[in-house]
């Protein structure tokens, strides 16, 4: 069993909680960590070469900071240029992905009570977190399990 973890902040040097999280993953035995800002060349990856880490991988796990209410733009950009049609859905097959974990870690600079109706962000964490935890089954990961 392996553990891929896909670092999506853009700048660790200026991280206090993703920092540290992969810093503590890398003492994991069994985990690979892939950095985005240190693999990607003018912003743009080597898919067959992501594809592959995913592909060796058991269990998944996407690390990153929420970014106005979402993923940080270099971990969306590599999602829809990793996850193709034809390898990750849509081949009339179950997909590269189908039986592997996939786990999200996500951090935020709001106080845990400022995510709540009538506060400041409007809507508890969670709501914010619902398209990360649309479950797939039958054509890909067996879905998010966001910690």
């Amino acid at each position: 069993m392996s553990t891929l973890v896909i670092v999506g902040h853009p700048d660790l040097t200026t991280s206090r909680m993703s920092a540290a999280l992969c810093a503590a993953a890398r003492s994991v035995p069994g985990t690979s960590i892939r950095v985005l800002s240190d693999v990607s060349t003018d912003g743009r990856f080597d898919v067959h070469a992501e594809q592959q880490a995913l592909t060796e991988a058991s269990d998944i796990v996407l690390l990153y900071p929420t970014y106005w209410y979402s993923t940080p733009g270099q971990l969306k950009r590599w999602m829809d240029e990793v996850f193709t049609r034809g390898w990750a859905y849509g081949t009339g097959g179950a997909g590269a992905l189908v039986g592997k974990t996939l786990r999200i870690v996500t951090t935020t600079g709001g106080a845990e009570d400022a995510y709540q109706p009538g506060r400041l962000h409007s809507f508890e964490y969670d709501a914010i977190l619902a398209p990360s935890r649309q479950r797939h089954t039958g054509s890909g990961c067996s879905g998010p399990n966001p910690s």
